[in-house]
């Protein structure tokens, strides 16, 4: 009996009081930590107390605290992380740290209404970044809808949002080129448009390995192994990877071409103490935007032509045209994983030094009238990290 903080299976923590009163036990919710702080818990629990001797007990509702937006959020954060990847988790809670807090976290989440909602919507799709804003729109009604079943709030704002946001295009396919001649002059075309040499460094990079776009922008300097040595590669921790049982994966292993090398050996110069190969270039915090690329290639005049992750179907194309006999050593490069464990381990090793060689093709063929990395990156200045 008494004061006590009751920790869910999801983490979240929330003080209880129970006490004896009327001949019966009652338990009463005084609202979540840290919200509700052990000091506060306490006169709470004294308050409670005073009016229990006095013969007016206190009812659930006058104790209840409003629920902010903010241990609302992280409520939801704590459920998701154990059914998420843990980048994909990371990618989300720093977008609820950095744009959706900042914005509802300090507010009550009854007094937020859906004219709010639309408001900050709408500036963010004035950004040009219409689908971020829908995923936005998405996590604030899944908060909400969370809330809701924990009897929080009563109503979700975020809820009728499509009626006043631009709809994101129904998408058909990844556009991507498929002739050697137009991937050739798309490389010249992007690397020579405006845009921040980390943003050139990141198409060239997704270029030269066909990696996923969360793979490039979230790789790191420790994945790189013998870059100064005869056999540089890059592996990629499975936790990092797409599919199911990410955690059973094993590393994938992307052997690194000349001009690979080349690039990375300029870039580390300028972003190695941040610990990620391509991060945000402003303050040199966390990874660039998930739209970057995207948007390089648009301000390239490539709209609906082609996309970021399309970059690995102009790889698969080419190659498989040229080497039909290695397809099936062109999709572990790609990462499409044979099924069954022994398998998957054996050609991991196995075919190591081909897919080298048929990375190396891969680079000779679009390198083939592109500047060199020094010209690309043009030796900036070393990127550093601000500390608080």
């Amino acid at each position: 009996m008494g004061l006590y903080l009751l920790v869910s299976p999801t983490g979240l923590k929330t003080w209880k009081y129970k006490l004896r009163t009327g001949g019966k036990d009652t338990t009463l919710t005084l609202g979540d930590y840290p919200t509700i702080r052990l000091i506060e818990a306490r006169r709470l629990r004294d308050l409670i107390r005073l009016r229990a001797r006095a013969g007016a007990p206190m009812l659930a509702e006058e104790v209840q605290q409003p629920v902010l937006f903010r241990d609302a959020a992280d409520a939801w954060l704590a459920r998701q992380r154990t059914q998420w990847k843990p980048a994909h988790f990371e990618r989300v809670k720093k977008s609820v740290e950095r744009e959706l807090n900042p914005e509802f976290g300090h507010l009550a989440l009854a007094d937020i209404t859906p004219n709010q909602v639309a408001d900050f919507l709408l500036r963010v799709q004035a950004r040009g970044v219409n689908d971020h804003a829908h995923d936005l729109r998405q996590r604030i009604r899944n908060i909400f809808r969370l809330a809701q079943s924990r009897g929080d709030v009563d109503r979700n704002p975020a809820e009728a949002m499509t009626a006043v946001m631009t709809p994101i295009p129904k998408a058909t396919h990844r556009a991507a080129l498929v002739q050697r001649a137009e991937v050739l002059q798309m490389v010249q075309k992007v690397e020579a448009t405006s845009g921040h040499r980390i943003i050139k460094a990141a198409f060239r990079l997704t270029l030269l390995t066909a990696l996923r776009q969360s793979e490039i922008r979230f790789g790191r300097w420790d994945e790189i192994r013998d870059l100064d040595g005869p056999a540089p590669l890059w592996v990629i921790p499975g936790h990092r990877m797409k599919g199911k049982e990410v955690e059973k994966q094993p590393p994938h292993l992307v052997p690194l071409s000349r001009q690979a090398v080349e690039l990375l050996r300029e870039l580390k110069p300028i972003t190695h103490e941040t610990g990620m190969l391509v991060p945000a270039f402003q303050r040199g915090r966390g990874p660039i935007s998930e739209n970057a690329l995207n948007l390089l290639l648009e301000r390239a005049g490539y709209t609906g032509r082609q996309t970021a992750h399309g970059l690995r179907s102009c790889f698969s194309s080419i190659m498989k045209k040229r080497n039909r006999a290695d397809s099936h050593v062109i999709e572990l490069m790609l990462a499409h994983l044979p099924p069954g464990e022994v398998a998957r381990a054996y050609d991991r090793e196995e075919y190591l030094d081909e897919r080298r060689a048929l990375f190396q093709v891969w680079a000779d063929i679009v390198m083939e009238k592109a500047p060199s990395a020094a010209e690309l990156l043009g030796r900036p200045r070393r990127m550093t990290v601000e500390i608080d």
